[in-house]
C-alpha cells in the first residue's frame, strides 16, 4: 500500500522510507564479505535470520531473536530439526559464526552433558568438542567445526553452502539422538 501511495503527506513519505531502508539494510546480508563480520549489522542479521526460517521451514520448531550475555549479548537462531526423538532435549544454535549443539539439562542430571558431547562428537569428524563447557542449565555439548557461515570464491556470503553446512549438522543431531 505505501508502494503505491501517490500523494505528497510528509508523515507517509518519511514512513515509506524508513522502511525501505530497513529492508534494504535486511538484505545487506547477500553481501556479506569473508573477514568482515564485525561490519555486519544487526539489520542484516536479522535479514539473515528470516531467510533462514524459510530454508529451514521443514524444522520440528524454529525460533530466534537477542540473547543477552555479559559480551553484549548476540543475536542468536536455534532450531530442533524433524526426526527427532520426543524426549531428546538437544537443539542447534547459531551464535555470530558459531553452530552449537546445546543441551537443555533443566530435567537432566549434569552428567548427561558429556555424555551428549560423546554421543554427538562420535558421528562426524565435524561436530568437535566445545573449548568450555558452562555449568549453567543449556550448555553447549559440541560445535561444527570450522563454524557455519560458508563464503564464494570471491569471499561473498554463499547462501547455498551456508544452508548445506546447517543441513550436515542437523544430519549429526538427528543420528546420536537415535543412538
Amino acid at each position: 500500500m505505501l508502494e503505491t501511495y501517490q500523494g505528497d503527506n510528509a508523515i507517509v513519505l518519511d514512513f515509506r522510507q524508513h522502511l525501505t531502508a530497513m529492508k534494504e539494510e535486511c538484505q545487506q546480508f547477500h553481501s556479506w564479505e569473508e573477514h568482515k563480520i564485525d561490519n555486519w549489522t544487526w539489520r542484516a542479521w536479522q535479514g539473515l535470520f528470516m531467510e533462514l526460517e524459510k530454508q529451514l521451514s521443514d524444522a520440528e520448531w524454529l525460533g530466534w531473536d537477542s540473547v543477552p550475555n555479559p559480551a553484549g549479548g548476540f543475536l542468536g537462531l536455534w532450531w530442533r530439526p524433524n526426526g527427532m526423538p520426543e524426549d531428546c532435549t538437544v537443539k542447534l544454535q547459531l551464535e555470530n559464526d558459531k553452530l552449537c549443539f546445546k543441551l537443555d539439562l533443566y530435567d537432566l542430571p549434569n552428567e548427561k552433558k558429556w555424555e551428549w558431547c560423546e554421543r554427538i562428537t562420535s558421528q562426524s569428524e565435524l561436530a568437535v568438542k566445545p573449548g568450555k563447557m558452562g555449568s549453567g542449565k543449556v550448555v553447549t555439548v559440541a560445535v561444527y567445526k570450522d563454524g557455519w557461515i560458508r563464503f564464494n570464491d570471491r569471499g561473498v556470503l554463499d547462501l547455498k553452502k551456508t544452508v548445506a553446512v546447517l543441513r550436515s549438522a542437523e544430519k549429526i543431531l538427528v543420528k546420536a539422538a537415535k543412538n
